[in-house]
């Protein structure tokens, strides 16, 4: 029955369709190894649920348990589900926290942010 609520869009790259796919958007879920898709996600306010035994990029760094991110037993379904259920139970509240998410993603990973940490790495 979920046919007509889930839709697999592919590659969205263009700035404003993103921000379409996000604005209803109530989490992203990276059921795998989680890199650049948790910036993304965090960037437009939505909170990651992300598996907490892979090997993910190091821009996992940004996730926050329960305040950007809820993280699940990636070897259990039923641990996948009961964060799915949790998250979507508590949408009004995750919504609520978009402007903060949003705020500490921009504080460390905007490109000006990170072309000063460059900067500051060269010059030591």
């Amino acid at each position: 029955g979920l046919g007509e609520r889930v839709v697999f869009r592919g590659h969205v790259s263009a700035l404003e369709d993103l921000r379409r796919v996000y604005e209803p958007a109530i989490a992203s879920v990276s059921p795998g190894t989680a890199g650049l898709s948790v910036i993304q996600s965090l960037g437009f306010g939505v909170p990651v649920i992300v598996t907490d035994d892979a090997r993910h990029g190091p821009e996992i760094e940004a996730t926050v348990e329960g305040e950007n991110a809820v993280f699940f037993d990636g070897s259990s379904p039923d641990a996948l589900e009961r964060a799915l259920v949790a998250v979507a139970a508590e949408r009004d509240e995750w919504r609520a926290r978009r402007p903060t998410i949003v705020g500490r993603v921009a504080d460390r990973y905007t490109i000006e942010a990170m072309a000063a940490a460059f900067a500051a790495a060269v010059r030591t």
